[in-house]
């Protein structure tokens, strides 16, 4: 089955320098634009980046090492109702727009050993495309054989989620990766150590290695894919799924 797989990093639907703290507006935008590309019969996979439903309660609790503390352990439940929520406002925009949507939580994707991925299984996935729903996940902790438990990022499911996808994109709060203020329009393997001075960290709260972090996930896909911003009333944002020009950083072009 043909599929695209679609992130919306955290930067975008939450505010990464408060505290579980939504951007309504941009989640109603962006819901109502992937409801219409949906309703065309374009079939994706939309992971969530987290944001600040997550980064500052790994800080807080301490998980970032091993994590077998009964605080530690009330942290990363914390965690996983946090971002259930989040996911939850993304559907419920979506389903209003007449599209059905499947959670699947990120411990039903992966496992992990040593904070990289041991295991990964497409199952839930491909079962709720197969049904014609919209499957979502998002950035969590997941259950770690060496840790306990670690933080798996949404660009870590993007990169291992996307191996079969048509094409990928990542929607940030950038209009791509950017250098001396202008957009880069490609990124490759042969031109990465070239351009990597300018993928730095984000600036608020992340636990997951900020533009660089992305780019490095992206890199090891096959799939073509793209880095870019939804743009004004989400213009550049359709502009993408309709597969016209747009404003972004195109990675394995």
């Amino acid at each position: 089955m043909d599929f695209e797989i679609i992130k919306i990093g955290g930067s975008v639907i939450t505010d990464k320098s408060g505290f579980e703290a939504a951007r309504l507006a941009e989640i109603k935008s962006i819901s109502k634009t992937l409801a219409a590309h949906f309703k065309k019969g374009n079939r994706f996979v939309l992971v969530l980046g987290a944001g600040s439903f997550a980064h500052p309660h790994v800080l807080k609790y301490g998980l970032s090492g091993k994590v077998s503390s009964p605080a530690q352990l009330e942290g990363v439940q914390h965690i996983h109702k946090s971002v259930a929520a989040l996911a939850g406002m993304v559907a419920k925009e979506l389903e209003k727009h007449g599209c059905k949507c499947v959670y699947c939580p990120a411990g039903s994707l992966a496992t992990l050993h040593m904070k990289n991925i041991a295991s990964f299984g497409m199952a839930p996935l491909m079962h709720a495309l197969a049904e014609g729903k919209i499957p979502i996940t998002i950035g969590d902790m997941v259950a770690d054989d060496a840790l306990g438990y670690a933080p798996l990022s949404g660009d870590k499911i993007l990169a291992n989620a996307g191996q079969g996808a048509v094409r990928a994109m990542l929607v940030s709060d950038t209009a791509g990766v950017m250098a001396g203020g202008k957009t880069i329009p490609c990124i490759t393997r042969t031109n990465f150590l070239d351009l990597e001075s300018h993928l730095g960290g984000s600036k608020n709260t992340d636990v997951t290695g900020g533009m660089r972090g992305k780019v490095l996930e992206l890199l090891e896909m096959e799939s073509p894919a793209i880095i870019l911003s939804c743009g004004k009333n989400c213009a550049n944002l359709e502009l993408a799924l309709a597969g016209k020009e747009c404003v972004g950083t195109r990675i394995n072009c």
